[in-house]
């Protein structure tokens, strides 16, 4: 088999056995009666071993009565090869396990990457108190790192909109390592921290944490009060936009990223929203395609002058649609873009 595949010949089983998580072979081949371990015994053994129960094994023997062996049937083994056989029939069999093995592989990496990215989804509920929420999110085909985590209590609901940087494998898996942390604190902390606070805890959190110093992630906290409060903190995050009494502007509200300010407070922004005002959230994958320049919340504000008496439904079809229109014509790479409309007194 070595002119096809790197291969590695133990003359005991106790010593492949032993070999094993250091090679991490992507297929076992083994006589079934040898001395000391026989063949059944390190299939068993393997079982136990990370890795081991996942790896296709071929028996290959020159017992042929064994292969219906009640016992050798139910030790899990992809099959069973009896001597002599020939370098073509070995190769064939080898080849396809090894391309099942991948296929397996990849089925339930992309189904743990799907269940993850649809708990991470961005989502708010659609209504705390007088408030109304409206979430439009697009997932990069690369994969991204923007989520929303959110917790409520009678008095306050705090919400977290974050983006990793980065695309691909990295940036989802930092995302999920993020909001591990984030939704540790929202158990922790049940809603007596401030937007401010709470993101100073996660930057200390970030400093001290060596794995996630090695990804950068924007985000902001904004907390939804009665009576039309709003208080919004935020670590290195677009900022959001308040559209009231016909007029737009931006919310001033700017921190360092975290991890980088150490213990340093972040500065928090407090309105009180009229009836009908709305505020809008949004990451860097929606602000970007308006400017690369730094300029984007100026592009976006510009764009957006004829849309303040809009009604929330229309609001976010308009700010989603020229994003869009945007996106086409952008040389940018596509991130993950997502947006937040939060409407106080919303009648319906």
């Amino acid at each position: 088999l070595e002119d096809a595949y790197e291969v590695t010949v133990f003359e005991r089983a106790s010593a492949a056995l032993e070999a094993f998580s250091s090679t991490r072979p992507d297929l076992v081949i083994s006589d079934l009666l040898m001395p000391e371990m026989d063949g059944a015994a390190l299939r068993q053994a393997l079982g136990r071993v990370e890795g081991g129960d996942d790896t296709p094994f071929i028996f290959l023997s020159g017992h042929s009565d064994s292969e219906h062996n009640p016992y050798i049937s139910q030790l899990g083994v992809d099959d069973f090869l009896c001597k002599p056989v020939t370098q073509a029939r070995l190769k064939t069999v080898i080849s396809r396990l090894l391309r099942r093995s991948e296929q397996v592989r990849a089925t339930v990496q992309g189904q743990f990457h799907h269940d993850i990215t649809e708990l991470l989804k961005p989502a708010l509920p659609p209504r705390y108190g007088d408030w109304k929420f409206t979430v439009v999110n697009a997932v990069a085909e690369s994969g991204g790192g923007d989520f929303i985590l959110h917790a409520d209590t009678p008095s306050v609901m705090t919400a977290v909109i974050a983006d990793v940087m980065g695309h691909g494998r990295q940036a989802k898996f930092f995302s999920y390592v993020y909001a591990g942390y984030l939704r540790s604190m929202f158990r922790l902390y049940q809603g007596t921290l401030d937007a401010s606070r709470f993101l100073r805890n996660l930057s200390q959190y970030v400093d001290g944490d060596p794995v996630l110093e090695s990804m950068m992630m924007t985000c902001q906290c904004f907390q939804f009060f009665h009576e039309g409060i709003l208080k919004v903190a935020s670590a290195g995050h677009p900022p959001p936009l308040i559209f009231s009494n016909g007029a737009i502007s931006a919310i001033d509200a700017a921190g360092p990223v975290l991890g980088l300010a150490g213990d340093s407070p972040y500065d928090m922004k407090s309105l009180r929203l009229r009836p009908g005002d709305r505020a809008v959230f949004m990451t860097d994958g929606f602000l970007d395609v308006f400017d690369r320049k730094g300029r984007g919340t100026e592009a976006l504000l510009q764009s957006l002058r004829d849309a303040a008496d809009m009604p929330s439904p229309q609001l976010s079809r308009r700010l989603w649609e020229n994003f869009l229109e945007r996106r086409e014509k952008s040389s940018l790479a596509r991130d993950d873009a997502t947006i937040i409309v939060a409407e106080y007194g919303a009648k319906s």
